[in-house]
């Protein structure tokens, strides 16, 4: 199956030679590696009809325009029964292919390539369409050279750090625009379910869900699992049967993340609220403004925290250090925050591991179980980088991303006073 150069059929340009190579053996003769390296390389395929697809609907745009130039309102009425989709899912997917070809050619190619799938491709068209075009192509160069390396979750996240650090002052005006807008929403589920929807800003849903997870956690032990805890937590709440009587008093911690220079007024580079992803940087300083109790972690010029034990858990101040910075579970694409993971010892603390940043990082227990129960071996080359090698020998690195943008911009308010 594999070329007998010892090519990876996954780097291979997609086309019709990858198509040949990739139908030479079927499925049930691959061995693990094998079946892998088809699938890795029948993605980049997907990924490369789909950019196809998506270069032809827009064709097709281009041969549906109403009076002004503009798109037809009635061209995703041609193309939903050719695809056998909604109206408005048709729509989308023009919209779609329109926003690549003519906003953001440079990911439509790296969609064609194979290198992103459409989840990706639609993750920068989803970001980059309240900005102008020139600010959609800074997004763009900013994330597209990592996209391949990231999951859409992963992405997302850049993006919304992109965005922030690109145009910061429109988003600030999106940010108020959308909390003037928040609300509740309830809808009815099948089998006599309903479930209520929120939009709120970013620190009040971090800190509500905060104190659901935290009631779920210390109530009473019983049967029912965290999901469904929560959910009762929920309802007590809202429903006046919350008095106390069974859970302690809850006090919610909504972690922020910025440079000095943006604390003190100096620079608009974005906040990172964790659990949730980049703010704005006036949100941010609203926070720390807003704040009973602050704990501050400052870093060398290495950004390293110095903090070293010979105790099996380390000390209150690395844990929060380590949590702020590597943000999820360090596992790749896992974005379960790192608040809510094990910090484990790299190399077993049994084994002479120190309790230290450069041995420790955020596991969630499903990865931490796979670290120890499974054939996946880990390291940690450097402090916060890890390397992960699959059962098949495969590589993968794993660091979190700066949560402060390197660059910081300072403002001409050098004579204001600091706002907090």
């Amino acid at each position: 199956m594999v070329p007998a150069t010892g090519l990876r059929l996954s780097n291979v340009e997609p086309g019709g030679v990858l198509v040949d190579w990739l139908s030479a053996r079927p499925a049930e003769q691959l061995s693990a590696d094998e079946a892998l390296e088809a699938a890795a390389g029948w993605e980049r395929m997907i990924a490369h009809a789909q950019a196809q697809q998506l270069a032809a609907l827009e064709r097709f745009a281009e041969l549906r325009p109403d009076g002004d130039g503009l798109l037809s309102k009635f061209a995703a009425d041609e193309v939903a029964p050719v695809l056998v989709l909604s109206r408005g899912a048709a729509h989308a997917r023009v919209d779609l292919a329109t926003a690549l070809a003519q906003r953001l050619p440079e990911t439509l190619a790296a969609l064609r390539r194979g290198e992103i799938d459409l989840p990706r491709a639609r993750v920068i068209v989803e970001h980059t369409e309240v900005l102008d075009a020139a600010a959609a192509a800074a997004v763009q160069d900013r994330v597209l050279a990592a996209a391949p390396r990231r999951t859409a979750g992963q992405l997302r996240a850049a993006c919304a750090r992109a965005v922030l650090a690109v145009d910061p002052d429109s988003a600030q005006r999106r940010h108020d625009a959308a909390k003037a807008r928040r609300r509740v929403e309830h809808y009815s589920h099948p089998d006599g379910m309903g479930a209520l929807w929120a939009s709120l800003t970013a620190d009040e849903a971090t800190a509500a869900y905060t104190r659901l997870d935290t009631l779920a956690r210390n109530g009473p032990a019983d049967d029912r699992g965290i999901d469904a805890r929560r959910a009762d937590a929920l309802v007590d709440l809202l429903c006046g049967r919350d008095d106390g009587a069974q859970t302690p008093p809850v006090t919610t911690t909504v972690g922020v993340t910025m440079s000095a220079a943006t604390l003190a007024g100096l620079a608009d580079d974005p906040g990172y609220l964790e659990g949730h992803g980049p703010i704005p940087a006036a949100m941010a300083r609203d926070l720390a403004a807003a704040a009973r109790r602050w704990r501050g972690l400052l870093l060398d010029e290495h950004g390293h925290l110095a903090d070293v034990s010979e105790a099996y858990r380390p000390r209150l101040l690395l844990q929060e250090f380590i949590r702020a910075s590597d943000v999820t579970c360090r596992f790749p694409g896992c974005r379960r925050p790192a608040a809510r993971c094990d910090l484990d010892h790299t190399k077993p603390h049994g084994k002479s591991g120190s309790t230290c940043r450069c041995n420790l990082g955020p596991f969630c227990r499903h990865h931490h179980r796979l670290k120890h129960e499974s054939d996946w071996v880990v390291v940690q080359p450097e402090p916060g980088t890890f390397v992960f090698t699959s059962p098949t020998g495969r590589t993968y690195s794993s660091r979190a991303p700066a949560l402060v943008e390197p660059e910081v911009h300072l403002q001409s308010h050098l004579s204001e006073a600091p706002p907090f």
